[in-house]
């Protein structure tokens, strides 16, 4: 166990790529979603490449901060070019998610009102006598 202990650090620095993921991957969806996988590979491909290139220069000089380091810029670079390709292509926003969310509401307090009820009438067995 002691043969890793000092490795926190690094996965500390690692685990701050995960801020990126979450809106990468949901902007890959989106564009899976809309018929545009060639976006999705072509940014991966120009991100991998990056991050090839990168490496070679900052593991020989870094070691494995370098590894970490790169990993993140280069995350965080897949991220920035997968927003601007859903943006271009579908004006796909936070600030438009955000504006949505009273559309969610309105949804759920109907659904709860009318489809729930349904629901349950379908489901509530007579009572045999």
């Amino acid at each position: 166990m002691t043969k890793y202990a000092g490795n926190g650090f690094y996965l500390q620095i690692f685990i701050l790529s995960g801020l990126f993921i979450g809106w990468q991957t949901i902007g890959d969806n989106l564009l899976f979603g809309i018929g545009k996988p060639r976006i999705v590979f072509y940014n991966r491909l120009v991100v991998s490449a990056l991050n090839v290139a990168m490496n070679i220069m900052l593991i020989s000089r870094y070691g494995i901060t370098g590894a970490v380091i790169t990993a993140n810029i280069t995350m965080f670079l897949l991220m920035l070019l997968t927003t601007y390709f859903v943006r271009r292509n579908i004006n796909f926003t936070f600030a438009g998610i955000w504006g949505k969310r009273y559309d969610a509401y309105y949804f759920i307090k109907s659904f709860s009102k009318s489809g729930l009820a349904q629901w349950q009438r379908k489901e509530a067995k007579p009572k045999r006598k």
